[in-house]
């Protein structure tokens, strides 16, 4: 696997970075240097920001601590980065995309590969499964830390195991015995659940024999209650349908309401034919020719009104017109009077209806016509007079013989009516009487005596009860046996849920046998993993890798002192002892008796011979026999503490070996001039706080 290309925009201190900057140039193989362009003054430059934007591009999120908000560049609402990387012969390109958001942040992650030199999306790429290696495993083995170096140089036995077993993942066996610990406390907790809800299978068969016993007498009750009910619908079958006594009783009823209606007309009858004259002898059957008498004698009578009426009309209308002369005449004689006055000395008057004017004499000559006009009018008026009183005693005689024959004729057709009504009813009552007795012809009598005497009682609504008790009797063992056929099915149904029940406790109590036998071979387990670690993983595989992987480190660290590591577990395996071969003395050296110095060289070979080591580490014993493809490298300032004889050893070192495709070292420290790596160096602007970076290849160093 080999990094060829990073791009940062907006990620931490770089706002905008592609390295290497030309399209067609990649990242070499071999040792690369990331330093601050001024080396004696580098902290702070963003040489660990740079590697955490490698480590963040290929692993995700989970690879550091911090919030995508805290990995975006202050002020900028998005970031991205993009890293291309070559492996077996193939290009890939992971971008990451990230927004600021109110909470933490959020990422996208999009995969690509290059086909025919252009870059195809594939969201199928899965970066684990390519480099075939975990995730946090592949984190362990790429990125050394700053201080792990001198932990596992100068870290004591216990502590070192702990280490390498951290390095190594191996507390996933822990993981495992704390895995079966929590796998003994739910099967005792799931025991402890059955024994509070457990019930013998033995109490629920004795509840269902009591419930089946309940349910074999209800049948036999059922059946008896079947037996009455079809006894009962026996006599009820001899006895009248309910209907037909309604409909007996309904027809009496009218016969009696006929009957009285009857006699109240025939009351109305009596009380009416006294308002009439005694010697009209008024019968039903002549009572249409009285009205039909009557009606002629208003007719006849009506017209004679109407002649004198109309006579009336013509001496009011003559009276009414010679009154009206003798007003007008009234009128004009008052103006002539009105208008006299002296002109001249002379008396004169002007003329009511011309205006001219005229003398004293001609006026009082007109006045003289106008009151003698008006004295023969009113004799006429007065002749008139006797003859309107004539006319008008005649029309008020007329008038109240009118109003006594319409009385009549009204009490007549008020008769008739009664008359009408009387023999509506009398056809009703028949007929009602008829309808009876083809009713009590269907019970083959024909009196309601023999019809109440066939059934013996004493009337019909005697014999309604006696069928309407039956009925009652018969509805009540129906609803009994619904009653019965509902606690029947629900009895079935608690068998039914009762034998499941039983067949559930004795799958809890087969469940109990299980986590019984279960929690002993956990405790057996727990045994076998407490001490797998230590016997099998740490001393029989990691110790002796460990010691092979880190010889040639350590002899080329060491400029060829120490040729030789022993790892020894002590401690019955709780802890992990270093002593190393020195060529100079030829003697076996005890990690105590070390100088600083040596144990930073010491601690570097260590961590890289267990680096090396998980590059070739399979998960599994049956996983597919392939080394995980992370074969690359970050180490995070490892010279700080060594000095320039050691910091020339392991440079050279680093910059020969094979074992890495790319090594990327941070460092803050100045570089012997025989040393010929890759340089990515890192600018920094203090007023704004951003970082800028090149490349420099090797071969242009």
């Amino acid at each position: 696997m080999r990094i060829k290309k990073v791009e940062f925009k907006n990620f931490k201190c770089f706002p905008d970075l592609i390295l290497p900057e030309r399209e067609d140039e990649n990242f070499s193989e071999g040792l690369f240097l990331i330093q601050g362009t001024t080396p004696e003054r580098s902290n702070s430059f963003g040489k660990t920001s740079f590697v955490e934007g490698i480590l963040f591009g290929l692993f995700g999120p989970k690879s550091t601590i911090l919030s995508i908000n805290n990995l975006i560049t202050f002020g900028q609402e998005k970031g991205e980065i993009k890293i291309i990387f070559e492996l077996d012969g193939i290009d890939y390109m992971i971008q990451r995309l990230l927004n600021r958001t109110s909470s933490s942040g959020s990422q996208k992650l999009r995969t690509y590969i290059r086909v025919n030199n252009n870059w195809k999306s594939d969201n199928t790429i899965n970066i684990e499964e390519l480099i075939e290696i975990k995730r946090e495993q592949a984190l362990q083995t790429a990125f050394v830390k700053q201080g792990q170096i001198e932990s596992l140089a100068s870290a004591s036995p216990a502590k070192l195991r702990d280490l390498i077993i951290d390095l190594f993942r191996l507390n996933i066996v822990d993981y495992a015995s704390d895995y079966l610990k929590n796998m003994n406390k739910v099967a005792i907790n799931r025991i402890k659940a059955i024994n509070k809800n457990y019930i013998s299978p033995s109490e629920i068969d004795k509840n269902i024999n009591k419930k089946e016993q309940q349910l074999a007498e209800n049948s036999i009750d059922l059946k008896n209650n079947f037996t009455k009910i079809d006894t009962l619908k026996t006599q009820l079958k001899n006895l009248p349908d309910k209907g037909k006594l309604i409909e007996l009783n309904e027809i009496k009823e009218k016969i009696k309401q006929g009957i009285g209606k009857i006699e109240v007309f025939l009351e109305q009858l009596a009380n009416k034919l006294k308002t009439l004259s005694s010697d009209d002898n008024i019968q039903e059957s002549n009572i249409d020719h009285f009205i039909k008498t009557k009606e002629n004698e208003i007719t006849k009578l009506e017209s004679n009104k109407d002649t004198l009426s109309e006579a009336l009309k013509k001496v009011l209308s003559e009276m009414n017109k010679k009154k009206g002369i003798i007003s007008q005449i009234e009128k004009n004689k008052s103006k002539i009077s009105k208008n006299f006055n002296f002109k001249g000395g002379k008396q004169i008057a002007k003329c009511p209806t011309c205006t001219r004017e005229i003398s004293f004499h001609d006026a009082q000559e007109i006045i003289n016509h106008y009151d003698s006009e008006i004295n023969n009018l009113k004799n006429d008026i007065n002749k008139l007079k006797p003859n309107l009183g004539e006319l008008e005693n005649k029309k008020g005689d007329i008038e109240n013989r009118l109003d006594y024959l319409k009385s009549t004729h009204r009490n007549l057709q008020e008769i008739k009516d009664i008359y009408i009504k009387k023999k509506k009813y009398e056809v009703e009552i028949e007929n009602n009487r008829l309808e009876n007795l083809k009713l009590l012809k269907k019970f083959n009598t024909s009196t309601e005596k023999e019809f109440l005497e066939k059934f013996n009682v004493k009337n019909i609504d005697q014999l309604r009860e006696k069928i309407i008790k039956i009925d009652g009797e018969i509805n009540s063992l129906i609803q009994v046996n619904k009653r019965i056929e509902s606690e029947n099915n629900y009895l079935k149904n608690e068998i039914q849920e009762l034998k499941l029940k039983k067949e559930n406790m004795i799958k809890l109590r087969d469940e109990r046998e299980q986590l019984e036998t279960k929690i002993k071979h956990i405790d057996k387990n727990k045994e076998l993993v407490k001490g797998f670690i230590t016997e099998y993983m740490v001393e029989k595989r990691l110790i002796h890798n460990i010691q092979y992987e880190t010889k040639r480190f350590l002899k080329y660290f060491s400029g060829g002192q120490y040729s030789n590591l022993n790892l020894t577990s002590i401690d019955k395996g709780r802890g992990i002892k270093i002593d190393v071969f020195d060529e100079f003395s030829q003697t076996i050296k005890d990690i105590d008796f070390l100088s600083g110095g040596d144990k930073v060289a010491l601690g570097f070979a260590l961590r890289m011979g267990i680096s090396e080591l998980m590059t070739k580490i399979r998960p599994t014993k049956n996983s597919p026999k392939k080394n995980p493809k992370i074969d690359f490298m970050i180490l995070d300032e490892p010279l700080a503490a060594l000095d320039k004889d050691r910091r020339t050893q392991v440079l050279t070192t680093l910059e020969s070996q094979k074992d890495f495709n790319q090594i990327f070292l941070i460092t803050h420290t100045n570089i012997p001039e025989e040393i010929k790596p890759n340089f990515i160096k890192i600018a920094k602007n203090f007023e704004n706080g951003l970082s800028s970076a090149i490349y420099i290849d090797k071969e242009k160093n």
